[in-house]
């Protein structure tokens, strides 16, 4: 083995010493940064399901706007709801319900 003169072993080690706080500083970055954009990627995904029941909600609104404004203002669907869904009829008239059986039997 040869033998080393004090200065080499020095610029060797600083040399190591170097590479060390280059690789430290590398992962101290990533474990800095990495949960950060890991909770940005959760957030982004909670806003996407929030703006999708955002929209499914404003649909379902719009729709019972129609529904009522349909109510308020046509009367032939006036009566067409009222004798369906509460079973209303006029004065002297007999209604007939027909219950659906279901397919299976």
């Amino acid at each position: 083995m040869r033998r080393r003169s004090g200065g080499a072993v020095w610029g060797y080690l600083w040399g190591i010493a170097k590479f060390a706080l280059v690789v430290g500083c590398i992962a101290l970055g990533v474990a800095r940064f990495l949960p950060k954009r890991e909770a940005d990627e959760r957030s982004k995904q909670a806003l996407a399901e929030v703006e999708k029941e955002c929209a499914e909600l404003r649909a379902q609104a719009a729709k019972e706007k129609r529904v009522t404004e349909r109510l308020r203002y046509d009367d032939g669907y006036l009566e067409v709801v009222a004798r369906d869904r509460l079973n209303l009829q006029k004065p002297g008239e007999q209604v007939i319900r027909f219950n659906e059986v279901p397919q299976g039997e």
